[in-house]
């Protein structure tokens, strides 16, 4: 139960860092409302993530973008984001009409509709979690529009799972030395590593390294991290290793201004850092 908590606070910390703040008090402008922009101008980005447990959460920031600004939308009105697996939203929604689900099934049992959350930044994003994940399990995403057409198409696939056999949980590593990180399954995705956590009680770390090609193992040495400590020879870290392997999905050509759609399997560990 520990182990799951840690997983979804780091997943909203990850989401919180993952772009620069706008002004000075860290809040992005207002987002645009969806029915003032047209699918030409809509980027998108959708993750599916799963961690140790059999749930996943699923995340979706739409932004409008064009020559001179690039701003979150808000979907108003009619406009909503549905997600499925195993059988598309498209499909769904035509059996829907056709009138092919049968009393005992209900459309909300295949059919999602995506709930909107606010981080820190006045940027809404869109998230839902679902349960009983299998590996490998295809997800569908679809924007439906009332002054647009809608966007369907958009798929990922979760890669294949992996378990972290370094370092091990909660192992003490002093930051005078690397800390290899290491994990069985290797694949042919990308890898990537994200550092969360605190030193003491005023230092925060934050980091997003990017570990590229999957070779089963990444060496960490602390000034990969240790910049954002304060004083860092003197500080105890408490710190959550996020690794995380990505696999891309297909996003629909319909978003005019393209973006990225992926599968995500992730494991975390915790260690403390010492001087």
């Amino acid at each position: 139960m520990l182990k799951d908590i840690r997983l979804w606070m780091v997943l909203i910390l990850l989401v919180s860092v993952v772009a620069a703040c706008d002004d000075d008090l860290g809040r992005s402008p207002d987002p645009v409302p969806s029915d003032s922009v047209g699918n030409p101008e809509l980027q998108a980005n959708i993750e599916v993530v799963k961690g140790s447990d059999n749930s996943a959460i699923v995340i979706a920031k739409i932004t409008a973008v064009n020559q001179a600004t690039s701003l979150i939308v808000e979907l108003v009105g009619d406009d909503r984001l549905l997600f499925s697996k195993d059988e598309s939203v498209e499909s769904l929604l035509l059996q829907r009409e056709q009138g092919l689900f049968s009393a005992a099934v209900n459309i909300g049992e295949k059919l999602t509709e995506m709930k909107v959350r606010e981080p820190l930044r006045n940027e809404p994003e869109y998230f839902s979690t679902i349960n009983n994940v299998n590996d490998n399990t295809q997800f569908y995403v679809s924007l439906l529009r009332s002054e647009d057409a809608s966007v369907f198409s958009t798929r990922v696939t979760l890669p294949e799972p992996f378990e972290l056999s370094l370092p091990q949980d909660g192992q003490s590593i002093s930051r005078t030395q690397a800390i290899l990180i290491s994990w069985d399954n290797v694949s042919t995705n990308t890898m990537e590593l994200f550092i969360s956590g605190e030193c003491g009680s005023t230092d925060k770390v934050n980091k997003v390294i990017a570990i590229g090609t999957d070779t089963g193992q990444y060496l960490l040495n602390s000034n990969e991290f240790s910049g954002e400590i304060e004083f860092p020879l003197v500080s105890t870290c408490d710190l959550n290793l996020s690794v995380k392997r990505l696999r891309t999905g297909s996003l629909s050509s319909e978003f005019g201004m393209g973006g990225s759609a992926s599968g995500v399997q992730q494991v975390t560990k915790r260690i403390i850092s010492t001087p």
